[in-house]
């Protein structure tokens, strides 16, 4: 029989959490720079509220993909 202390599952608990603090900083800054970027583009109509949704709903890959990919495609529509 497995029996784990209250002590024990709370001390893997912690560690955990101490683990993933990076994590979700290092997303959320992505998270807010990229809507930040997106937003401030000068370009109007539906490529920018796809971006935009790619951010929103694709949590961690969405704003990678934009800065990839969409941050330049934005550009070049906004240059013509």
């Amino acid at each position: 029989m497995l029996y784990y202390s209250f002590a024990e599952i709370w001390e893997a608990y912690r560690t955990l959490l101490l683990a993933m603090i990076p994590l979700a900083i290092i997303q959320l800054a992505l998270f807010v720079s990229a809507l930040v970027s997106c937003l401030r583009k000068p370009v109007a109509g539906n490529e920018k509220i796809l971006w935009l949704l790619l951010i929103i709903l694709v949590s961690i890959i969405g704003p990678i993909i934009y800065f990839a990919i969409g941050s330049k495609q934005l550009d070049e529509k906004a240059q013509r």
